[in-house]
């Protein structure tokens, strides 16, 4: 057998070569998720977006409408037309500011997701393999990102690096287990079994 075939139960821990069949076709069981990279950072961050579009409207929407509370507490209309277009106009300026945040809240969302699983379809190519090793090392970097865009402390970096280290090896280890239940062989598994026999 050559080097680039992968079939099940062999050497499947290493990166299939990403001929122009496997690039094309949606599902390879070689791959993460079973998809190339290619197709799987787009269904990847627009999945995240499905789930944070919500997140982003009821956020935003919650503190639009306490900030035109806050604009408004020193002239609040003292008829029942005032009120009328009192909440008329927060119900416009509310709704205009949920889609506005969510909107960035999704973006930035998008952004990191897009790092996370990018880093680790670059680092499975450059390594030749793939394993928890890689999503660790990729979620530690978007944890030292987000903490350089957020200016945050170097106590709070360290903690935002341990705490992305920490979820990227979870991850990764959920990967690898779910890889190995399919039938291939994650290198370190094997390890093991030889020092144990």
């Amino acid at each position: 057998m050559d080097g680039g075939e992968n079939e099940v139960g062999t050497t499947a821990d290493a990166v299939p070569d990403p001929s122009a069949d496997s690039v094309l076709f949606p599902y390879d069981p070689t791959y993460r998720f079973g998809l190339t990279p290619l197709l799987r950072l787009p269904m990847i961050m627009f999945a995240v977006s499905t789930y944070t579009v919500p997140m982003g409207l009821y956020k935003g929407g919650r503190v639009a409408g306490l900030r035109y509370l806050a604009e408004n507490t020193h002239r609040l209309p003292q008829t029942q037309q005032g009120w009328y277009f009192y909440h008329k106009t927060k119900n416009y300026v509310v709704m205009r500011d949920a889609i506005i945040e969510s909107a960035r809240y999704t973006a930035r969302v998008g952004a990191f997701t897009g790092l996370l699983f990018g880093t680790e379809a670059a680092l499975d190519a450059a390594r030749g393999r793939i394993d928890f090793a890689n999503t660790t090392v990729a979620a530690a970097v978007v944890g030292l990102i987000h903490s350089w865009a957020g200016k945050l402390s170097r106590a709070q970096s360290r903690s935002s690096v341990r705490m992305g280290a920490r979820a990227g090896l979870a991850f990764g280890l959920c990967q690898d287990g779910v890889r190995y239940l399919n039938g291939y062989d994650v290198w370190y598994v094997d390890e093991v079994r030889h020092m144990l026999e």
